[in-house]
């Protein structure tokens, strides 16, 4: 069984989805601080805010172990048009990402996208007028593969065919 547990934040559904991805047909189950309980792994994600500026902290657990903590401030200027929930449930999926995918040694193709529209994200990009750093994002925040990252680009600039790749 793997368990979870939440504290800050709310984005239990996202991490579902991208936690069973790694452990498939495995039991996810999202418990409370005081009722954590032994399990092959404990996955925390914490988000705090001090002085006006977040933090995330993401813990694995294995076997009651703490085998790897990342740390990261969330206060990132470089992508302007992304408001302040979105850039802080994309890090703590990143998170949750980078430390499943470095310590069980598994890289998904798709990285933390999980929904059923991937494509729908260039599209919001562009949107906002971050087209110069969309590739960018898409291999360093969100983790895709460099194929996949081609394959959205390309389908985007089919969807419209103002973009360019």
């Amino acid at each position: 069984m793997i368990q979870v547990y939440l504290e800050g934040h709310a984005y239990k559904h996202d991490l579902f989805e991208l936690i069973r991805v790694f452990f498939p047909g495995r039991q996810i189950n999202f418990v409370e601080k005081e009722k954590r309980g032994k399990c092959k792994y404990l996955i925390e994600s914490i988000l705090t805010e001090k002085s006006g500026k977040f933090f995330k902290i993401t813990n694995l657990y294995k076997d009651s172990q703490l085998i790897k903590t990342i740390r990261e401030e969330i206060n990132d200027k470089m992508y302007k048009g992304l408001d302040m929930e979105s850039l802080i449930k994309l890090r703590i999926k990143r998170g949750v990402y980078l430390i499943l995918s470095s310590s069980l040694d598994i890289d998904l193709p798709w990285g933390i996208l999980t929904g059923i529209r991937p494509v729908k994200l260039v599209h919001d990009f562009y949107e906002k007028e971050m087209e110069n750093k969309i590739r960018y994002i898409l291999e360093k925040e969100y983790k895709l593969d460099e194929t996949r990252v081609e394959l959205l680009l390309q389908v985007a600039a089919i969807q419209n065919n103002t973009f360019t790749l």
